[in-house]
């Protein structure tokens, strides 16, 4: 099983709040990692000098050179068998245009009040929906609202083609309608970054509740069948099924 691991878990691991060993010697699990972690771990290093030798030995011990990149054509995610250390160096050579892009998302707040209004939803109820309705709803909605197009359209305009544009455009349409909606932008490009990147695997491990149905609603609307756990919710699925082996 291809196994896609958020890096909020990593971090509970390097903390001790989470077991290396219990990700590792269990049987059936294959670890992929993806750009997204090279991103989070290089803007980390703004607050902690000494994370990289400590991070780039986590991912290669779990996941060796099981690196995830976009195709060519930005429409699907395929292997490129990179170390940790070769993919965290074409991250830094990248850096000037990653920082860009942060910095565009950074100064572009999405207009969430004028979003919902107009789309008429109520802001506590729109969070009760289960993921994989909140897509039929809003396109429901957006075919109701005055300029009446759906949410393909929706992407087209946002001028979303690649497969990540339209994670980080989903993700946004998402917090736009407060629905588990991240107050910090940056954090919600590198979820939907992760979220994407994951789809190539079997399984997302996060426990990040915000990032985690998003993710689902998100897998439900494009008919990814990637499944979306907790950490002890995995674990206790690996356990339970290599018992029955």
């Amino acid at each position: 099983m291809k196994v896609y691991l958020d890096n909020c878990i990593l971090v509970d691991i390097e903390k001790g709040n989470l077991s290396l060993s219990d990700f590792c010697h269990i049987r059936g699990a294959e670890y992929y990692f993806s750009s997204a972690h090279m991103d989070e771990l290089y803007r980390g290093l703004n607050s902690n000098a000494n994370l990289k030798d400590r991070r780039l030995s986590t991912l290669s011990v779990l996941c060796g050179e099981n690196y995830i990149i976009q195709d060519l054509q930005g429409q699907s995610m395929e292997l490129e068998p990179m170390s940790s250390e070769k993919a965290f160096k074409l991250c830094k050579a990248f850096r000037t245009l990653a920082d860009l892009t942060e910095k565009v998302v950074a100064d572009n707040l999405p207009n969430r009040d004028g979003i919902i209004e107009e789309l008429k939803l109520n802001k506590i109820e729109v969070g009760n929906i289960v993921p994989s309705k909140i897509f039929n709803i809003l396109e429901s909605k957006l075919m109701e609202s005055p300029n009446r197009f759906g949410v393909e359209e929706f992407l087209r305009r946002s001028e979303a083609y690649t497969l990540k544009a339209k994670y980080s455009t989903l993700f946004n349409l998402l917090d736009s309608v407060f629905y588990w909606k991240d107050e910090h932008n940056i954090n919600r490009l590198y979820d939907s970054s992760h979220a994407c990147h994951a789809q190539y695997c079997d399984m997302l491990v996060t426990n990040d509740r915000r990032m985690a149905i998003k993710a689902k609603a998100i897998y439900s609307y494009f008919g990814v069948k990637t499944q979306v756990k907790n950490s002890d919710e995995y674990l206790l699925y690996l356990r339970f099924n290599n018992e029955l082996v």
